[in-house]
């Protein structure tokens, strides 16, 4: 159910920040969520989306630093793992690996600000850390 009118991108400007957004992002899945942006009409996605802005701009007047730096798309690398048996390049496997990792220090970052970051903790909370997957990459990569 939509409940704002049609021209509401329009009249937002959105497209305009759409645009200026992506002249910053450098990740083509970043990219890619910030293309798909829309306006949303459900009050608690907006709240959520409005409670996760606050709590982002909070952290980066904070001057703290994130554990997170840029991300390859490993996608395509993944869907080649899938066959049993299947070989992947060493850089394939370093860029998972630091995905591996960069989850990991993201997911205990804000466990562990859990009361200043509560909504980005939460989101956190579907990562699911695989530290012997990690090991086993860089093993792999370093032998």
């Amino acid at each position: 159910m939509k409940i704002f009118p049609e021209n509401t991108i329009e009249k937002l400007g959105l497209s305009a920040i759409i645009e200026a957004t992506l002249e910053k992002v450098h990740g083509t899945v970043s990219r890619e969520l910030i293309e798909a942006l829309a306006p949303v009409s459900d009050r608690d996605a907006v709240e959520s989306a409005l409670d996760r802005t606050s709590e982002a701009m909070r952290l980066m007047r904070s001057g703290e630093p994130l554990p997170i730096g840029e991300m390859s798309d490993v996608r395509s690398a993944l869907n080649r793992a899938r066959p049993e048996g299947s070989l992947l390049d060493p850089t394939s496997l370093l860029q998972i690996g630091q995905l591996l990792v960069m989850a990991r220090r993201v997911k205990q970052y804000f466990d562990q600000r859990n009361e200043w970051y509560p909504n980005w903790a939460q989101l956190c909370q579907t990562i699911r850390p695989l530290k012997s997957l990690e090991e086993a990459v860089f093993l792999v990569l370093t032998e």
